[in-house]
């Protein structure tokens, strides 16, 4: 479950930033340098979701063995 809440918090990460980046880029570009794309490396997208996508991925999986070391029955005191 921790997996795919991980892929589904990644695509939309991935999917909304574009489009903002976008939305940013393309109008700064078109002042500085009269073209659509800043002139950079196609490289530079990949390695920024890469390292969102490790992001999301450590942190959840981090997150859920914390929470998932101590069992339920242990955790949880009886009543009284």
């Amino acid at each position: 479950m921790v997996a795919v809440e991980s892929l589904v918090l990644t695509m939309t990460g991935v999917s909304f930033g574009t489009v903002a980046a976008l939305a940013g880029a393309v109008p700064f570009s078109l002042v500085r340098v009269d073209a659509v794309l800043p002139d950079q490396g196609p490289g530079i997208w990949p390695a920024i979701v890469g390292t969102g996508t490790a992001a999301t991925v450590v942190t959840s999986a981090a997150t859920a063995h914390r929470a998932l070391r101590t069992p339920a029955v242990e955790a949880v005191p009886p009543a009284a």
